[in-house]
């Protein structure tokens, strides 16, 4: 019976301790895109929101997510509330997919 009870404790101890609670960014790179990936997040009149464990998002994709939200003259990204966009890496440089057929890029 203890040794039953020790084996079921070490089995639980790893089941749980192989958990992660950080999700790993889910970057895909295809023919066209060196990474291609969403990102989700909210903007208020603060600014930018992003989620405390987004593993997507790097200083270099943060800046210019916020130069671009602060400077846009787009309609649809003016307003206030939450937003998932489709990021692209093409070429080193960041781009959000705004219609995918056909095919438009915006520069971030």
């Amino acid at each position: 019976m203890k040794n039953l009870i020790i084996c079921l404790v070490v089995v639980l101890s790893g089941a749980v301790s192989g958990q992660s609670i950080v999700r790993p960014c889910e970057k895909s790179g295809d023919y066209y895109y060196q990474q291609n990936f969403e990102l989700s997040f909210s903007r208020d009149a603060s600014g930018l929101w992003f989620g405390s464990n987004e593993p997507c998002l790097t200083p270099e994709l943060k800046t210019g997510l916020e130069r671009f939200f602060r400077e846009t003259n787009y309609r649809e990204y003016s307003r206030m509330g939450d937003y998932t966009v489709h990021i692209v890496k093409k070429e080193g440089r960041y781009y959000i997919v705004q219609k995918e057929s056909p095919l438009n890029l915006v520069r971030l």
